[in-house]
């Protein structure tokens, strides 16, 4: 792994190569290595001094960087929920349907935008049909108190929810700046449209 040799008899300088890792203590300090040697005189005469050789740890160094958590992210949230008969069906959780989990979902999930920044939200709704709650984006407690009078009936389309969204996304009344998040709240079962090509699962 490590070759010495004499590179320069008459100053007696050397040259070390090294050909592959060496076994390093722990940590990032150098490496020291005393590499005995003997040197014969014309007359005979015989020396065994020590060549003190330091290896310097070149592994990269990874320079600490502080990230400040607590700057605000704000976010445009586009949501997009299902409110088809099928919602109404048992969650699996006692006492809630499948409509009463994805309104507290969405909730839980608009908090903790509003916990990284200022929120402005866009809502779309869907079963058969789909429609914008508002006329244009708006503040997160106008989009909890419609959420919350929310009742679930129809069949479900999701080709006419993006279709919708798409629409809804252009309206003004987005935040300048910030971040453009969606979110699709269903339970992954659609029936429309029937004899479509578009999206059926």
């Amino acid at each position: 792994m490590l070759r010495v040799s004499l590179s320069a008899l008459a100053t007696g300088a050397v040259q070390a190569s090294l050909f592959g890792p060496l076994d390093h203590p722990p940590g990032d300090a150098d490496l020291a290595i005393a590499v005995p040697y003997a040197i014969t005189a014309a007359n005979g005469d015989l020396a065994t001094p020590t060549l003190s050789l330091v290896v310097r740890d070149d592994r990269p160094s990874v320079t600490a960087q502080v990230l400040d958590a607590s700057a605000p992210h704000d976010t445009n949230l586009l949501a997009i929920l299902q409110v088809s008969g099928g919602m109404t069906d048992a969650s699996g959780l006692t006492g809630l349907t499948q409509m009463d989990v994805s309104m507290a979902l969405f909730e839980e999930l608009l908090m903790r935008y509003q916990q990284q920044g200022a929120v402005a939200v866009r809502l779309v709704t869907f079963a058969q049909v789909a429609a914008a709650q508002t006329a244009s984006w708006t503040q997160p407690a106008q989009a909890l108190a419609i959420v919350d009078g929310l009742s679930a009936s129809g069949r479900t389309n999701f080709d006419v929810a993006l279709t919708q969204a798409q629409t809804a996304f252009a309206a003004a009344g987005k935040i300048g700046g910030a971040s453009n998040e969606s979110v699709f709240i269903s339970n992954g079962t659609p029936n429309e449209p029937v004899g479509s090509i578009g999206i059926r699962q």
